[in-house]
């Protein structure tokens, strides 16, 4: 075999296998990139299953709240209807003066004035104002009224006057 066919023969072996050297680089390239690529699809599912997360939790939050808004406007459509009965209801205080006989009770009784004797004690809900002569028991006599001792005594004591008081023990 003639020396030329051997040696391109023997140049043909080395290109085939710097050919495959080549092939092998890229291969290994390759592989780099696929490991890339799958750490690269690990992280972004992670972030997908995390967003996936939240956008349930954020679901449940939102159905809560619209639970819990639904709750609150059913309870203001309630206290609306309350209030606008209550509004258009008569007055509780208009129909106790009608009927005594309803959930607030009977009116008060009115209070007459009853003039008093001398042997009745004073009536403090009776007490009148009165200015400082009155007060002390002398008031009538110094407005030039004819009265008795004993009757100024029990006027002063209506007055609630402590002169008067001792003027009645006396009299006694």
């Amino acid at each position: 075999v003639p020396d030329e066919v051997i040696a391109d023969k023997e140049n043909t072996l080395k290109r085939g296998l710097e050919d495959v050297h080549a092939l092998m680089e890229q291969k290994r390239a390759l592989e780099y990139q696929v490991q890339d690529l799958r750490s690269r699809l690990d992280s972004t599912q992670h972030r997908l299953d995390d967003a996936h997360r939240q956008l349930a939790d954020k679901s449940s939050t939102a159905d809560n709240l619209q639970t819990e808004l639904a709750e609150y406007k059913r309870r203001l459509a309630l206290f609306k209807t309350t209030l606008a009965s209550k509004k258009s209801a008569p007055d509780p205080a208009d129909t106790a003066q009608k009927d005594d006989t309803t959930l607030t009770g009977p009116a008060k009784p009115v209070i007459h004035h009853v003039p008093r004797s001398s042997s009745f004690p004073p009536n403090p809900l009776e007490q009148q104002p009165q200015d400082d002569a009155t007060a002390a028991g002398g008031g009538d006599e110094e407005k030039g009224d004819d009265k008795d001792e004993d009757d100024t005594a029990i006027e002063g004591e209506v007055g609630g006057g402590a002169a008067a008081a001792a003027k009645m023990a006396e009299a006694e």
